[in-house]
């Protein structure tokens, strides 16, 4: 990370240079079972957007399509999971032929804030992602409900 680099903020021309092309566009771009709106993906390149579960939930979808063998758990029935505290465990435990995938995203989305965590089952492990500067948040909460799954 520490060779990353920054990109400049997006200028006014270009942002709305890249909305009118938008808007010459289709009304809706679908993506399996998510549809968006040529104003979603507008507003991707506001400066001072908040990404949404519309936004998230297809780019996670698109991602996860680059591994093998993936479950991918949106954002909202994630958020649903944990808010039960998987009071489904045990009709996802009856499904044994979810054991044989490699991969399980779990992501959660806090307005400003987002959570990932990716559960490798193959190798017995689980990696988080934040997007917080500070650790704020109870991920605690989080982390435990998954470990109990």
């Amino acid at each position: 990370i520490s060779t990353w680099k920054l990109l400049p903020e997006p200028d006014k021309k270009n942002t709305n240079i890249v909305s009118d092309q938008l808007s010459q566009k289709t009304a809706h771009y679908v993506i399996d079972r998510y549809d968006l709106s040529a104003d979603d993906l507008k507003n991707l390149i506001q400066s001072n957007y908040e990404l949404n579960d519309t936004i998230l939930n297809p780019h996670l979808y698109l991602t996860a399509k680059l591994v093998q063998n993936p479950i991918l758990f949106d954002s909202v029935g994630t958020h649903a999971f944990i808010q039960r505290e998987f009071a489904a465990k045990d009709f996802i435990l009856s499904h044994n032929e979810w054991f044989k995938n490699n991969i399980v995203l779990f992501p959660i989305h806090h307005h400003q804030h987002s959570l990932m965590y990716i559960t490798d089952i193959q190798n017995k492990f689980i990696v988080e992602f934040d997007s917080a500067l500070s650790n704020t948040f109870p991920k605690t909460k989080y982390i435990q409900s998954i470990l109990n799954c």
